[in-house]
């Protein structure tokens, strides 16, 4: 090889090693090298402003010496406007979209996916809680329960082995969730992704979204966020809590696999069931010791011999863990990695730990794992907390009330639901499992109902007076409620008329 083709290898080379180094995520490149990219970059982002704005205005460094892009004011057509916006439609948001719009409430749900489900129906995380074993005491008239119970009348969903809980096919799921949006009323709206809010003089007034008709604005008297990373609070200006990434619980993408032989399968798990004692081996995780003794399905000697066979790699950084959910009479086995036919991948990764919002009342790990109560309760949850190496399963009767107050951003008519409602990082190993989700969610459906009838914004509406403290928001004085009834064939005759409206609506300025 000639020196010249030498010196084109090497540079081939050292620009490969610098790629990779950037997609994950080192920072050792050389000073002289990152001022080449930022001069790349500007350029490129120069051509580009050319070809999409007609005045192009270049934008000043920021503090990492990157050039920005000052974008030019358009008018932004208003697409729908409603009295509840609800921003995401997995669990959280599906129960605040009915929670609203069985209270009452003019309610659109908007979802950037083309299903609703949110982690199970778009990650294969099929389940919306596997945790109760005998003792548990979970908010029985709750939406979330009634979502598994729609489930299982459409035949949907299969019991837990371990336990009492029910696992859910993530594709009849959809089936599910859009049957409850329908037949609640709810307009929906998918493939919209919120990229922006309207707020004025701290006060939300609606939400910009993209999809494949462009930008539009959505105008909405209350906003819900269900989006899971506060993306909503955030566009807003709310405060928000963030964990050092080194620091977070890791994303998970899900599959499920079919042609398991089920005999010789049930067979195995019957002669080699875990238990919680040795849940994840290399996992230095902490319980309350009443656990110790219960069956997991977790696979951890399984896998340890995959990775000393090199079934498996070695990875820095990575996890893989095998465990399973469920058998069924199709030989499909859910939330398991096994030599077998795929049956479906996740669309996108599960995550666990994002933004929380700094709210009206921050949870702690005190509250949960006290029997915590709240005069502005709006749901209980079991004593159930999974994460940051805390394992406590609600074997005892035990659980919390949530507050109205972790709900409550510092931007008005706005509330917060799901796994980023305010709290510390112990209370998010309880709030972010989705069962809890759909309490906050719910909870926060029927607070913004209450909210618009009585003409109160978020921050001053009293859930105190109106709340059964011992309970859930749902205990409600009846005559209130009585007030908030609502007619389905009516109320769709009235919306059309109102989306008729909206099709001469003037847009607003961004």
């Amino acid at each position: 090889m000639s020196g010249d083709d030498n010196s084109e290898a090497k540079k081939y080379q050292d620009r490969l090693s610098r790629m990779a180094k950037r997609w994950v995520g080192e920072k050792d490149v050389g000073t002289e090298v990152r001022q080449l990219d930022r001069t790349r970059s500007t350029h490129r982002l120069e051509r580009i402003a050319r070809h999409v704005a007609p005045v192009p205005s270049a934008g000043a460094p920021d503090s990492s010496g990157s050039a920005g892009y000052v974008h030019e004011t358009r008018q932004v057509p208003v697409a729908a406007s409603c009295e509840v916006l609800v921003v995401g439609g997995g669990p959280s948001g599906l129960s605040a979209a009915l929670g609203a719009r069985r209270a009452g409430a003019n309610t659109m749900i908007v979802e950037r996916f083309g299903c609703f489900g949110g982690t199970i129906s778009t990650v294969g995380m099929e389940t919306i809680g596997w945790y109760r074993y005998e003792g548990t005491v979970d908010e029985g008239n709750g939406i979330g329960m009634e979502m598994e119970r729609q489930a299982e009348r459409m035949g949907g969903s299969t019991k837990f082995p371990y336990n009492d809980s029910m696992c859910l096919n993530a594709e009849e799921f959809k089936f599910v969730a859009d049957r409850l949006v329908s037949e609640t009323g709810v307009r929906p709206r998918l493939h919209s992704m919120a990229v922006d809010a309207i707020v004025v003089e701290n006060t939300i007034k609606g939400v910009i979204v993209e999809s494949k008709s462009g930008r539009e604005a959505i105008m909405a008297d209350r906003v819900i966020d269900c989006t899971g990373d506060a993306d909503v609070a955030y566009f807003s200006g709310a405060r928000f809590s963030e964990l050092p990434l080194e620091k977070n619980l890791g994303v998970t993408p899900v599959f499920n696999v079919k042609g398991v032989d089920k005999t010789r399968f049930r067979e195995y798990v019957a002669n080699n069931a875990g238990t919680y004692e040795h849940w994840v081996k290399g996992w230095d995780y902490e319980t309350s010791g009443k656990e110790t003794h219960l069956k997991s399905p977790m696979f951890s000697d399984e896998m340890d011999k995959a990775r000393a066979d090199n079934v498996i790699p070695e990875e820095k950084d990575v996890a893989i863990v095998g465990s399973w959910s469920t058998l069924s009479e199709e030989g499909e086995v859910q939330n398991l990695n096994l030599n077998a036919k795929l049956r479906n991948t996740a669309m996108t990764v599960g995550v666990r730990d994002s933004r929380k919002i700094v709210g009206k009342y921050n949870l702690t790990g005190t509250d949960c794992t006290s029997q915590a109560r709240f005069s502005d309760s709006i749901g209980i949850f079991p004593e159930f907390l999974d994460g940051y190496n805390i394992l406590v399963l609600p074997t005892t009767g035990r659980y919390m009330q949530v507050p109205y107050g972790c709900l409550v951003p510092d931007v008005d008519n706005l509330l917060v639901a799901g796994r980023c409602v305010s709290g510390d990082a112990v209370s998010h190993s309880m709030t972010r499992n989705m069962m809890c989700c759909t309490v906050t969610g719910q909870g926060a459906g029927v607070a913004v109902a209450i909210s618009v009838r009585l003409n109160q914004s978020t921050k001053s509406v009293d859930i105190k007076k109106r709340s059964n403290s011992t309970k859930s928001i749902w205990n409600f004085d009846t005559d209130i409620l009585d007030d908030l009834e609502f007619d389905v064939k009516g109320y769709r005759e009235l919306q059309c008329a109102r989306d008729d409206e909206n099709n001469v609506e003037p847009g607003i300025n961004i």
